[in-house]
């Protein structure tokens, strides 16, 4: 009795939770590969350090990731892959989405910016910048046509600028800077009317009671025309003697040969007035119109001839007039 009750009063021995755990990581050592490295056993999470956590006689399975070499240091890389641990490794990031890696302002999520790059690599191209409309100046005036347009940024493309203002970009002298001369065209771009002809020598002169409109420019037959149209009028129509006297008389006065509002243009030998006025009167010199070098379509009242008339080529250059039709010719 007295030894029964001696060994019931000793203090019990501890107990290991899982017998043969030398390391304490709950795993037997029968069934750990390494009982003395609580940080190897069977089910433990593998890590990126060359070593086998998880006795599987596997390394860092599983704790890879894919890297990209980041060439122009923007946090993006490109390129071919290769397994890399968690931790980034020098050179190598984890996102391979570079569309261009040699450039450190092109990324994806980078700012776009006006440059024609695909800055964001979203494969769209200045999308959201500040985009303005360029026009064609064909002439090189610094005036652009509204019918040839595009759009960008920045500065205008070659052979583009800004503006839309120009009414002729095939001719550099007709733009809105330009200087109005008399020959019928709008040069400064103003529209048609009175200011095309502001610089026309045009003036009122009476003969036996009746005005007529004398302008001293030297004009083909066709800006003549158009002179005379800015005026809202045409070239004379001569209709009877009377108007051809004082066609005369004007020319003789000037010494010059003067365009009036008949031709043939239209139709070889068939001349009539660009007015529509009836052919009731003629007064051609003797032998024409005969049509010379198969170039004479416009008629012409000579101060030579007595106020006969003449057939000449339309391109040459004479005074003319115009039928007065009370408008203010100054």
């Amino acid at each position: 009795m007295l030894v029964l009750c001696f060994l019931a009063c000793l203090t019990p021995l501890p107990i290991e939770s899982t017998p043969g755990d030398r390391d304490g990581d709950g795993v037997p050592g029968l069934n750990d590969c390494d009982d003395n490295n609580p940080g190897r056993f069977p089910g433990n999470p593998e890590i990126c350090d060359g070593r086998d956590q998880d006795c599987d006689d596997a390394i860092d399975e599983g704790s890879f990731l894919t890297g990209y070499v980041d060439e122009d240091g923007d946090g993006v890389g490109a390129g071919e892959g290769l397994e890399l641990c968690e931790v980034t490794e020098q050179g190598f990031v984890f996102d391979g989405n570079d569309c261009d890696d040699g450039d450190p302002e092109t990324y994806p999520g980078a700012a776009e910016a006006c440059d024609g790059l695909d800055n964001d690599c979203d494969d769209k191209l200045d999308e959201g910048v500040n985009v303005h409309a360029f026009y064609e100046d064909a002439d090189s005036d610094g005036y652009g046509n509204d019918a040839e347009q595009r759009e960008g940024c920045g500065d205008a493309p070659e052979g583009y600028v800004r503006n839309n203002q120009d009414c002729d970009d095939t001719d550099g002298a007709i733009n809105p800077g330009a200087e109005e001369l008399c020959d019928g065209l709008d040069q400064d771009c103003s529209g048609p009317g009175p200011d095309s002809i502001a610089e026309c020598s045009c003036e009122i002169i009476r003969y036996d009671g009746d005005a007529h409109l004398y302008c001293g420019d030297y004009l083909s037959w066709f800006n003549a025309q158009e002179v005379c149209e800015a005026m809202h009028t045409d070239l004379l129509t001569l209709a009877g003697f009377g108007d051809n006297k004082a066609a005369a008389a004007i020319a003789k006065s000037y010494e010059v040969d003067l365009w009036m509002g008949m031709s043939d243009y239209a139709s070889e030998g068939d001349w009539t007035w660009v007015d529509g006025a009836s052919v009731n009167f003629t007064n051609w010199g003797s032998g024409e119109p005969n049509n010379f070098g198969n170039d004479e379509d416009c008629m012409e009242v000579g101060y030579y001839a007595n106020g006969k008339w003449n057939d000449n080529s339309c391109s040459e250059q004479h005074p003319f007039m115009c039928t007065y039709n009370g408008l203010a010719a100054e």
